[in-house]
């Protein structure tokens, strides 16, 4: 939700951020000619239908890779927000930060 150019951006940063790390994560997003295209596709040049059909693409693969990553890792570095019955959600776990003193 929002006006279409902070859409975009937002779109745009996913998509950088996607290309950058999953193909570096285990199990690695692999390269194709389709995700090459669904990750540098300009958000900025569409509108409306279009806007909107290239967020659920990004969306979708995103929801794939972590349904995979899942499968992969469990529980050992994933997290489960919800339950079965109401529902739930699964996400990375957050990798606890090491300062440098």
């Amino acid at each position: 939700k929002g006006a279409r150019l902070d859409r975009a951006k937002g779109l745009e940063e996913l998509q950088r951020t996607i290309a950058a790390h999953l193909s570096r994560l285990t199990p690695p997003l692999k390269e194709s000619a389709n995700l090459h295209a669904l990750l540098s596709a300009d958000p900025r040049m569409l509108k409306g239908k279009e806007l909107k059909a290239l967020e659920d693409q990004v969306d979708a693969l995103l929801c794939a890779y972590m349904t995979l990553y899942f499968w992969f890792w469990g529980e050992e570095k994933c997290q489960v927000f919800g339950d079965l019955e109401s529902g739930y959600i699964i996400g990375p776990k957050r990798t606890e930060s090491k300062s440098c003193s």
